[in-house]
Formats: structure tokens, C-alpha cells, sequence
């Protein structure tokens, strides 16, 4: 039931989302967000972005996927500065694995830049709170450290 509801909801912001010009595919790479493929849009007050990859074998596979949501608060016409908040989660589903997911959360500011036509980078600078729920280990306490994220994007 669960798979369900999350399919439902990933399909609806997907349909909302292609009635808006404003749609960005690239990759993106950090500890608040999640890393790999990333999809990111803009309306006319916030906008989002998720991110997911699946890598490994079958004795060590790996899937990080996160959600961000963004809030613009300054626009040029090559440039862009947000807030966001952002989540993410580290699975280890792998056979020889404990199979122990790592969350993640962090919020701070970013800027996005046109490199050249579509072509988009952005940088990230949150406060990242890591494994929030101590999951993969009793004496190691949660990580609170600024960790840099970046992404490159295609915007069409």
C-alpha cells in the first residue's frame, strides 16, 4: 500500500509539473539532497527537486534518493539565489549487508548560474544533520557539519 501512495504522489507532481515550462534534468551530488539522476522545477513561488541512482552488485547495492524543496528569493536573468530544505536517505540493500537506511536532513542557501544556453550549475551550502536516527551505530553520534552540494543541469 505503501508503494502505491508514493507511486501516486510521484506521478501527480510529475503531471502538475509538465504544465509548467520550467523542467530540469541533470545530476546532482550531496549529503542533504541524495545524489545521482536529478530532476528539478521551478513555478512561480518554489520549486523541487528529486534525486535517486541505484549502483552496485548484488552482494552490495546501494540506493541514495532524496527530496528537496526551494524557495527563490533573488532572479537575474543568468542567475538565481533560493533557500531550501532537503532529506535524504541512503539504503544499502545488498545480500551481505544489515540493511540499516541512513537519513539525512539539512537546509541552508544555493545559488544557480547559466553556464551557456540551457546548460545550469548550481551550489548548494546547507548544514547537513547526518544519520538522524543513529541507525548504524549506538556509540556514533549524528554528524552536523556544512557539506557542499553541487548539480548540473539541462533546462527545457
Amino acid at each position: 500500500m505503501k508503494k502505491k501512495i508514493f507511486t501516486l504522489l510521484i506521478l501527480i507532481m510529475i503531471t502538475i509539473s509538465w504544465a509548467e515550462p520550467n523542467h530540469n534534468l541533470g545530476i546532482a551530488l550531496g549529503a542533504a539532497s541524495g545524489a545521482g539522476f536529478s530532476y528539478r522545477h521551478y513555478n512561480d513561488t518554489f520549486g523541487y527537486q528529486v534525486n535517486f541512482v541505484a549502483i552496485g552488485t548484488k552482494d552490495n547495492f546501494y540506493v541514495p534518493l532524496g527530496i528537496k524543496a526551494i524557495k527563490p528569493f533573488h532572479e537575474t536573468v543568468l542567475s538565481r539565489a533560493y533557500y531550501f530544505a532537503a532529506s535524504s536517505v541512503f539504503l544499502d540493500l545488498g545480500t551481505e549487508s544489515e540493511n540499516n537506511p541512513v537519513f539525512s536532513i539539512g537546509g541552508g542557501i544555493g545559488m544557480e548560474y547559466t553556464i551557456k544556453g540551457n546548460l545550469k550549475f548550481s551550489l548548494d551550502l546547507p548544514l547537513t544533520i547526518i544519520d538522524i536516527f543513529k541507525t548504524s551505530s549506538n556509540d556514533i553520534r549524528s554528524i552536523i557539519f556544512p557539506i557542499p552540494e553541487i548539480s548540473l543541469y539541462y533546462n527545457f
